[in-house]
């Protein structure tokens, strides 16, 4: 899907849900790890998910359509929810 002319930007393919908050008044300097909790219903015993965080920085003049910059991101296969030692499949629905 974002592998094809017109090259879409990440947040805007459809297999792809996004959570943009409004720009921040000021700088903000971001330390830590970063966790996700998600909740996950499949139709399928096993699904893989991809957690990113961007930060998305507007148009400008150097950069026009603006600018996703990758911070961090992480796929899990989840199998593996519960432990790399350990593999549970899931109940479809």
């Amino acid at each position: 899907m974002g592998c094809a002319a017109p090259y879409p930007r990440l947040r805007d393919r459809a297999d792809v849900l996004a959570f943009i908050s409004a720009p921040l008044a000021e700088p903000v300097e971001v330390v830590g790890t970063v966790h996700a909790k998600l909740w996950v219903s499949s139709d399928a015993v096993d699904t893989d998910v991809t957690v990113k965080l961007l930060d998305i920085a507007p148009p400008s003049q150097d950069w026009p359509e603006g600018f996703d910059l990758n911070v961090c991101d992480t796929i899990l296969r989840l199998r593996y929810r519960e432990g790399w030692d350990r593999e549970v499949l899931m109940t479809p629905g």
